[in-house]
């Protein structure tokens, strides 16, 4: 069975193939001094028509591990679809890179199609969840939490964050 990450990278394959293998134009990571709260998460991957992809980078080392090996400098001018093979790869640093350069090269393919989701009318983005669903949920979104409950749908949460974390008859939140 093929794995979440490789169907991605193949997806990235033939959006790269129709769009004639879009460039970097930079990488953006967050500096290396902390910032308080939510600031700091991602790191964002720009093409050079201007379209961005993010990467949450709080898993691990790979934070560290971006900034002690790789630079916008090294990046620019590359493949974006080298980097988004990266994705299905076991380093964190290249997964991290690889799921960025995934997601630059769909808004990159939005963008060139004139594609506009759909505006929703909620941060659910128009998911109505029934009882007995399951609503897997990454990051605790805690806006979210009541629509899920009110509706009786279970919701599990994984959360990096301890003080984010709490149980409830409607919601599990694992850490990991």
């Amino acid at each position: 069975m093929r794995s979440i990450a490789t169907i991605y990278v193949e997806l990235a394959e033939r959006i790269s193939t129709r769009l004639g293998s879009p460039r970097i134009r930079a990488l953006h990571l967050p500096p290396d001094e902390k910032i308080s709260g939510n600031h700091a998460e991602f790191c964002a991957l720009e093409l050079e028509d201007g379209s961005i992809g993010f990467s949450f980078i709080l898993m691990g080392d790979t934070e560290r591990l971006l900034h002690a090996s790789v630079s916008s400098d090294v990046l620019r001018g590359r493949d974006a679809l080298e980097l988004a093979r990266g994705y299905a790869q076991a380093d964190p640093a290249a997964k991290a890179l690889g799921f960025a350069a995934v997601n630059a090269l769909s808004q990159s393919l939005f963008s060139r199609a004139n594609w506009v989701p759909q505006r929703a009318g909620d941060s659910l983005g128009q998911l109505e969840p029934k009882v007995g669903e399951h609503i897997g949920m990454i990051g605790l979104f805690s806006p979210l939490v009541a629509s899920v409950s009110e509706a009786h749908a279970r919701l599990t949460v994984l959360e990096l964050r301890p003080e984010l974390a709490r149980s409830s008859a409607s919601v599990r939140e694992i850490r990991y």
